[in-house]
C-alpha cells in the first residue's frame, strides 16, 4: 500500500507494546526530591529506581533475548527436518529485522512480516515474542513489572534506515492495536495476544506445506510461537506464556531458573505489602503471583516457595 504524494509505504508488522508499571509514583517522588534539599544519597536511590530501572531493562532484556535465540528449537516439526534443512533453517532464522523503540518507560518491539512480496518471516514473529518474554522475565529483577499487548497490523517506518540505537521508528494502526491491548485489555501485569496475531499463526501452521525450506521454516516458527501462547484461566484471554514450556525449551542454563526465582520472590513480597495498603493493586499482583506459582515446578523450584 502506497501513498504517492509522500511515498509512504505500509507493511504488515507484528508489534509488542510494553509499559513499565508503577513508574509514575516513582518519578513524582524523584521530582519532589529534585525540587527540595534532598541528600545526594536520596537522589541517587530515587534515580536508580527510575532511570536505572529503564536503562537496565533495555540492556539486559536484549542480552537475555540473545540467550534464548541461541537455544535449539524444541518442537516436533523442527526435529523431523533433515540435517541439511536444519542448517538452512539456522541461516534464515536470524536474518530479519526486529527493532526496539523506547519512549520514557514504554518499550515497543516490532518486525515486518515481509519486505519482499515472496517473503513471509514468521521466524521474526517468534523473535518478537521472545523479546517480550525476556522483558517480562527480567523486569521483576529490577523491582518492577510490565503490562503489554502483541498484535499484527499495518505500519510504516517514519525514518529512512535505522535509528542511532539500531531500531526502526514505526507508526500506524499496528501500534495503536498493541497499545489498546496493553491499556484496555491486559488489566494486570501480563502481555495479551491479539486475535489477529493468533489467527495468523494458526493459519500458517495449518496451511504451510513442506515443499520448500522457507515453507518448512514458516511451519516450525509458527509452532514455536504457539508454544509461547497460553490461555489465561481467569478470563480466557490468550497471553504470552513466558514461564511455560515454550520458554523452557529454549533456555539452556540455570541462570534463567535463578531469574524466575527472583521474580517469584519479588512478586510474592509485593503482594504481601500491597495487601495492607491497596486492595485493588494487590488483586492484580495476586493474579500475577498465581501465574508464577503455577509454573514453579516446571522450573524445578521447590514447593516451599509457594504461599
Amino acid at each position: 500500500m502506497s501513498d504517492s504524494p509522500t511515498d509512504t509505504v505500509f507493511r504488515f508488522y507484528v508489534v509488542g507494546y510494553l509499559d513499565v508499571q508503577g513508574q509514575t509514583s516513582a518519578i513524582e517522588r524523584l521530582d519532589r526530591l529534585l525540587c527540595s534539599r534532598a541528600s545526594e544519597e536520596e537522589l541517587e536511590a530515587a534515580s536508580e529506581r527510575t532511570v536505572g530501572v529503564i536503562k537496565g531493562l533495555r540492556r539486559d532484556s536484549q542480552d537475555l533475548m540473545q540467550h534464548f535465540e541461541g537455544g535449539e528449537v524444541n518442537n516436533r516439526a523442527y526435529k523431523a527436518l533433515p540435517p541439511e534443512t536444519k542448517r538452512k533453517f539456522r541461516e534464515l532464522k536470524y536474518g530479519g529485522d526486529v527493532s526496539f523503540q523506547y519512549f520514557s518507560d514504554t518499550i515497543l518491539i516490532c518486525a515486518p512480516l515481509a519486505v519482499r512480496p515472496d517473503e513471509l518471516r514468521v521466524q521474526d514473529v517468534h523473535r518478537v515474542l521472545l523479546a517480550a518474554a525476556s522483558l517480562m522475565l527480567m523486569s521483576p529483577t529490577y523491582g518492577v513489572v510490565l503490562r503489554g499487548g502483541l498484535e499484527l497490523g499495518w505500519a510504516t517506518p517514519l525514518t529512512d534506515g535505522k535509528l542511532q540505537d539500531g531500531g526502526t521508528d514505526i507508526y500506524g494502526p499496528a501500534v495503536m492495536k498493541a497499545y489498546r491491548l496493553e491499556s484496555r485489555t491486559a488489566d494486570y501485569p501480563r502481555v495479551v495476544i491479539g486475535d489477529g496475531l493468533r489467527r495468523f499463526l494458526l493459519s500458517i501452521h495449518s496451511k504451510a506445506d513442506n515443499r520448500t525450506v522457507e515453507a518448512r521454516l514458516a511451519k516450525v516458527s509458527s509452532q514455536s510461537c504457539m508454544n509461547l501462547i497460553a490461555e489465561d484461566p481467569a478470563d480466557g484471554r490468550h497471553i504470552l506464556d513466558y514461564l511455560g514450556q515454550g520458554m523452557q525449551g529454549v533456555s539452556h542454563d540455570r541462570g534463567v531458573q535463578a531469574i524466575v526465582k527472583v521474580g517469584h520472590e519479588f512478586i510474592k513480597n509485593e503482594h504481601q505489602r500491597l495487601s495492607a495498603v491497596d486492595d485493588k493493586l494487590a488483586a492484580k499482583y495476586s493474579r500475577l503471583l498465581e501465574y508464577y506459582s503455577s509454573h514453579l515446578h516446571s522450573w524445578e523450584l521447590t514447593n516451599d516457595m509457594r504461599d
